[in-house]
């Protein structure tokens, strides 16, 4: 028998960890009673009697994750004043009831949920202990990813391999892989965690270490999460977690780089080969015809010549779509696409007449409309005195804008310089205070929970000068 590739000990003794009763339910299903007994290699059976004579099933617990959950109404559904509401006493036929606000344990192996619950909160509470206790264990001696070395993916695809021993913080990892593929701004980039689902606390897809936060804490993080997401090790995606080395910030330019400038168009290029960011049609030839003039400067490929390799200059949800179609409607539409981009390509070509302007031209064209040189940082915003929305923080040359998780697509707010009085930022708190409206009267105040508060505030410092100059 084998755990995660490596063989159990057979000294290992099995003992009993927790036994008691709990009412159990899958969804869709009813509550049941049942009679639990979890033991010290992860198994968690369950009766119907105390006896344990009818066993109805057991539980691996090497392959799941925890979640607690507090029973009553969900804070996003309530208003403010009901979000206010505390469990308390109250008093009834002369004598003091407390009222306790219960929990319930979700374990959760991909496609496999149980909720476990008790009528009495010393018990749900001992048991969400040691199921705690015992899984923090399992991540931490039979883990699903290493944690000596782990890849770092560069925008072009290629890779870095970084030890993490002992314990790799994020601007050590930066220093690292731009020194080795001779990238002077280092300060221009950052780790960027990235999940092929919005898992991140919950909402996000994206996570960009601070510059002390370690890779190895992240990737402990990965452990629980991707048992809960996706179960056994074997049912994980390839990437379905990964770290990327991005550009953040366009404070310095590249000044002639070579390394620099081609990671910088690869990540542009790549952000709209995604569809990253609202565009039209239009929009999209010309970003086309910009990367076209960059790669063939001399030579611009033939329509048909294009069409086989139209993949490349198109966003990626265009050519999902075509899925499933008649290959000769494939065709037709990819040969349309290609004499859009070539009749753009013409008006290009003479705005921008060599690969370098070209190059120049794209990246100015996916900073305004995308998230390239932009910092982003996940964070929460005050919309009430007691209530918080997960946004996401993206600071640039432009200024700030604020979007919609799990990814940096959908705009809700945009600041620029015009419209910025001040800034500050603390550990915890970022503080933005803009005018608003047609006549510059009103002065509002935007609060954002944030363990980056020091650093936005200083980036946007940064670029405050260089704006100003």
């Amino acid at each position: 028998d084998t755990q995660f590739g490596k063989k159990k000990k057979k000294s290992a003794r099995v003992e009993i960890v927790q036994k008691g009763w709990l009412m159990k339910m899958k969804p869709g299903r009813k509550w049941k009673r049942r009679y639990f007994v979890l033991r010290s290699d992860g198994t968690l059976k369950y009766y119907e009697d105390m006896n344990q004579e009818t066993l109805k099933s057991v539980l691996d617990l090497r392959f799941y994750a925890l979640d607690e959950v507090a029973e009553g109404g969900n804070v996003d559904d309530l208003d403010e004043s009901a979000a206010q509401m505390d469990f308390g006493t109250f008093k009834a036929g002369g004598r003091f009831y407390r009222v306790v606000q219960g929990k319930k344990i979700m374990l959760r192996s991909g496609k496999h949920t149980y909720m476990l619950a008790s009528a009495k909160k010393e018990v749900i509470d001992s048991w969400i202990k040691t199921l705690n206790d015992l899984l923090q264990v399992f991540y931490t001696t039979a883990k699903v990813f290493s944690h000596r070395r782990i890849r770092v993916y560069l925008p072009d695809d290629s890779w870095a391999t970084v030890s993490l021993q002992p314990p790799l913080k994020a601007e050590e990892a930066v220093k690292m892989i731009c020194a080795k593929f001779k990238i002077t701004n280092w300060l221009e980039f950052a780790i960027v965690e990235s999940w092929n689902t919005a898992g991140i606390d919950g909402v996000y897809s994206e996570y960009t270490l601070r510059a002390d936060e370690t890779l190895n804490s992240r990737m402990d993080k990965w452990e629980r999460e991707s048992r809960k997401l996706f179960g056994a090790a074997g049912n994980i995606p390839e990437r379905a977690f990964v770290f990327t080395l991005r550009k953040i910030s366009t404070i310095k330019p590249a000044d002639g780089n070579h390394n620099e400038m081609h990671l910088e168009y690869h990540q542009a290029r790549l952000e709209y080969l995604n569809d990253q960011f609202d565009m039209t049609e239009n929009d999209a030839f010309e970003i086309s015809a910009l990367m076209l003039q960059k790669e063939f400067p001399n030579k611009v490929p033939t329509e048909k010549m294009l069409v086989t390799m139209i993949d490349q200059y198109i966003p990626r949800t265009w050519t999902r779509k075509l899925a499933g179609k008649k290959s000769f409607v494939q065709n037709q539409w990819k040969a349309k696409w290609a004499r859009s981009i070539l009749r753009a390509h013409e008006e290009v070509a003479t705005q921008f007449p060599n690969s370098l302007s070209a190059r120049a031209g794209l990246l100015e064209k996916i900073e305004l409309m995308g998230t390239y040189g932009t910092a982003l940082y996940n964070a929460e915003k005050w919309v009430g005195a007691r209530v918080l929305k997960r946004v996401i923080i993206g600071v640039n040359r432009r200024g700030v804008r604020i979007y919609q998780p799990p990814l940096a697509r959908n705009v809700l707010e945009e600041y620029d310089w015009d419209n910025m009085v001040s800034w500050a930022g603390s550990e915890e708190i970022f503080v933005l205070n803009v005018l608003q409206g047609e006549q510059l009267v009103k002065r509002e105040k935007y609060k954002f929970l944030t363990a980056n508060g020091k650093h936005i505030a200083a980036l946007l410092s940064q670029y405050a000068k260089i704006v100003q100059v």
